[in-house]
């Protein structure tokens, strides 16, 4: 499902920023990968609107964090930002240094779950429109959930895995917790 319009600013909760992280510039490495959502309501009646931006690049670790900056600064100003990391390995370190620099981070992990098996969990929140995608701006992130296991490249599709798995947890959540303030 898609949207045309996001809802008013201030019906927003927060931005929802999905980071699959990749720190080497090797032409055969895998690609650092940001998807950011903007979240709304509770419950039910959540709805996460996917930003109509996407990093997906191949940048050392300073330059990784400096995109990351950047990034959320591209998204609307003055609602609260929360940076789901990929937590495998050395990417602690990037966590630590966001965390540093003052962003709220929590670290995400696959679980033990394969990239199928990931995505197939998910995919009834897009299915049921939980999880709208903007009409234009997203072409590479769509090759890449639709070609799973077929493209070379699936750093987007679990960017987004991990973004939609913050947004089911979210949605159990109370009203009353506010958590990413």
């Amino acid at each position: 499902m898609r949207y045309e319009v996001l809802p008013p600013t201030e019906k927003i909760r927060f931005a929802l920023i999905s980071i699959d992280l990749a720190i080497s510039k090797k032409s055969s490495a895998d690609k650092t990968a940001i998807v950011a959502a903007y979240v709304s309501n509770y419950g039910k009646k959540l709805k996460t609107y996917i930003a109509p931006i996407i990093i997906n690049k191949r940048l050392g670790f300073t330059e990784t964090i400096q995109e990351i900056k950047k990034f959320q600064n591209q998204l609307i100003p003055g609602i609260p930002k929360h940076l789901l990391v990929e937590n495998v390995g050395y990417q602690q370190s990037a966590i630590e240094q966001l965390k540093l620099e003052g962003f709220y981070v929590d670290p995400s992990s696959p679980q033990g779950d394969d990239k199928i098996a990931r995505q197939s969990a998910i995919a009834p929140l897009v299915k049921n429109g939980t999880i709208l995608f903007p009409i234009e701006g997203l072409k590479e992130l769509e090759q890449q959930l639709v070609g799973l296991g077929i493209e070379a490249h699936d750093d987007l599709a679990d960017a987004f895995a991990y973004l939609a798995k913050g947004v089911q947890e979210e949605m159990t959540k109370p009203e009353f917790d506010y958590a990413f303030v």
